[in-house]
């Protein structure tokens, strides 16, 4: 709030000018024994440590009422109390009855692998004669390397190592987590990843690897991958636009953009 000046005629200054606020302080301020504070009684060293280790304590609990140690992605944080379907309660009570949940389909989650696309292959169905297309994966030397638990690190997951890389051009602190296994020790992975799980028990032994039978025909599965990069051929890709003239005065944009619909005279447009 801005502060006001009042004039020296009133408080009898002539020299010096008096600022007053209307804001009020944040913190109250207490202060404990000593001359000036004669009400207050006289507290020892222990008794204002007490006083501090149980502010402290009750800050501490206050933090702690706010997490949720036993949270998984899907579920909710808070019981439901009021809801206008009861089907919600269901889901949440009974949530082995409704297969969609995510409850309930995170409770079988599994660790993953990490492959490299090959191409692509057609499958053709027996029976029906329908064209299925196909990613052909490849599983490069997928090794377990470690493990994560609730206990320790506050949730479950696999650290799996892929692919190989030349042992001259890996540092020596990371060649450092590889020497419990010697499978990795002479030819360190191209790269480590997690794979999040919902039990321990779905933990897989250590330096075992991991086949593509990990995996069973006809399960569904969670597919992420990086895209390539095709540069400033967006829009010709997207919206099959033509492009650039492809001439000698068109310097480094022959797949750019172009113009997207500006015109000097509206009217025009609208004529019949």
């Amino acid at each position: 709030m801005p502060l006001r000046r009042r004039p020296s005629a009133i408080t009898g200054l002539t020299n010096k000018a008096y600022y007053s606020t209307r804001t009020s302080p944040l913190y109250k301020i207490h202060s404990f024994g000593g001359e000036d504070n004669s009400d207050n009684k006289e507290l020892s060293s222990e008794e204002l440590q007490q006083i501090i280790d149980d502010e402290e304590a009750r800050m501490i609990a206050e933090i702690e009422a706010k997490k949720y140690p036993d949270w998984k992605p899907g579920q909710r944080k808070r019981p439901l109390i009021k809801t206008h379907s009861e089907e919600e309660f269901e889901r949440e009570l009974l949530p082995e009855n409704f297969l969609d949940n995510p409850i309930w389909t995170l409770r079988d989650k599994r660790c993953g692998v990490l492959a490299i696309k090959v191409g692509m292959m057609p499958v053709w169905d027996d029976v029906w004669g329908v064209r299925h297309p196909t990613t052909v994966l490849w599983l490069d030397r997928n090794i377990v390397l470690g493990h994560k638990t609730v206990g320790k690190h506050g949730y479950n997951a696999v650290k799996v190592a892929a692919g190989e890389r030349k042992l001259k051009n890996v540092g020596k602190c990371i060649l450092g987590q590889y020497k419990h296994d010697p499978k990795l020790a002479n030819s360190p992975p191209y790269t480590v990843r997690e794979f999040r799980v919902t039990d321990e028990s779905n933990l897989l032994p250590l330096n075992s690897t991991i086949h593509a039978r990990h995996f069973v025909p006809g399960q569904n599965v969670d597919v992420s991958g990086i895209s390539k990069g095709k540069g400033f051929q967006g829009a010709m890709k997207r919206h099959n636009f033509k492009g650039m003239p492809a001439t000698h005065g068109t310097s480094l944009s022959h797949r750019a953009l172009g113009s997207t619909g500006q015109c000097q005279d509206p009217g025009k447009v609208f004529k019949g």
